[in-house]
């Protein structure tokens, strides 16, 4: 399973600004933390829902205007690992790789060296294709299924490193 639920206490820190509307400057709080890779959650929190303030009042720090608060949210997180099965839709091909988007938002990459040794890149098709048929294997807009062979992220942005499972579809969606 690629997705799992995380109920994690997190700390909520609001500006004056944002005191017109509590609920709303919370809200805007955890939106921030949405679809950028988090070591806490070990994953990309992709949606919320239930969050419960641990204490009914909040805390100021010394001189500082910052109201600290601190609440208990369920996240559904992205936590992709190693071996796992994913499913996606080929969005770039180029002679070194191809590009997958998963669950239309995650970027995975296929290294040539992780294709089939039967497949070829056709520049005219820009595609993958069978050496001895001819016919295209993978091209912009099929569907593939991969294997996570490694996880990597930098400033947030989480990139999946894969080999091609099975050709099992060639369709365009």
């Amino acid at each position: 399973m690629d997705t799992v639920k995380v109920v994690q206490r997190i700390p909520i820190h609001l500006y004056p600004e944002q005191l017109k509307d509590v609920k709303q400057g919370i809200n805007e709080r955890i939106q921030n933390m949405l679809n950028l890779y988090n070591t806490e959650f070990n994953g990309v929190p992709i949606s919320y829902s239930k969050i419960k303030l641990l204490r009914p009042v909040a805390v100021l720090h010394e001189d500082s205007p910052i109201l600290h608060l601190q609440a208990k949210v369920t996240f559904r997180v992205f936590s992709p690992k190693e071996g796992d099965k994913l499913k996606g839709i080929v969005n770039k091909i180029t002679i070194d790789h191809v590009g997958v988007l998963v669950h239309k938002k995650f970027n995975a990459s296929i290294a040539r060296q992780s294709l089939p040794k039967s497949l070829e890149y056709s520049i005219t098709k820009n595609a993958f294709e069978n050496k001895k048929t001819r016919e295209t294997v993978i091209e912009v807009g099929s569907t593939v299924n991969i294997i996570v062979e490694r996880l990597e992220s930098s400033h947030g942005v989480l990139s999946i490193l894969a080999k091609l499972d099975k050709l099992s579809s060639r369709k365009k969606i």
